[in-house]
């Protein structure tokens, strides 16, 4: 039976974001859960999808979740976006590293240091392919 890869990456970006949620702790994370309803509306899946439709292995092109790192040389600095909101335990130890929100980009950004560079991979960034 071939695999919808579609449906396929739509169960799992769901399981992600209720796992997300909960990890956020209930009632802190309600925009995960309700962008994985508005997901699986638009995707038209059910929870028996959720438990049944598997990404085949060698179908895995979705790199794994988590914030991405970019460098902009033009500023020397570096900037994280993250999937979706990350949890206040996350936010806190951004802020506390001096790195700052960026509302109108969607990112955090910090001047590129060692320390910097540090928090972002102990967050578990992975380095966009371009920089900016």
């Amino acid at each position: 039976m071939p695999v919808d890869l579609e449906k396929a990456r739509a169960c799992r970006r769901v399981r992600y974001l209720r796992l997300e949620a909960a990890v956020a702790a209930a009632g802190k994370a309600p925009g995960l859960l309700e962008e994985a309803g508005r997901l699986m509306r638009e995707a038209n899946l059910t929870e028996a999808d959720l438990e049944q439709v598997a990404l085949p292995p060698e179908a895995d092109e979705t790199p794994a979740p988590g914030p991405e790192l970019r460098r902009n040389p033009r500023f020397g600095g570096l900037e994280l976006l993250f999937p979706a909101r990350p949890a206040d335990a996350v936010v806190a130890r951004l802020k506390g590293g001096g790195w700052r929100w960026r509302h109108k980009g969607g990112y955090w950004y910090a001047r590129e240091s060692e320390a910097a560079l540090a928090l972002a991979n102990s967050l578990g960034a992975r380095e966009a392919a371009e920089s900016i």
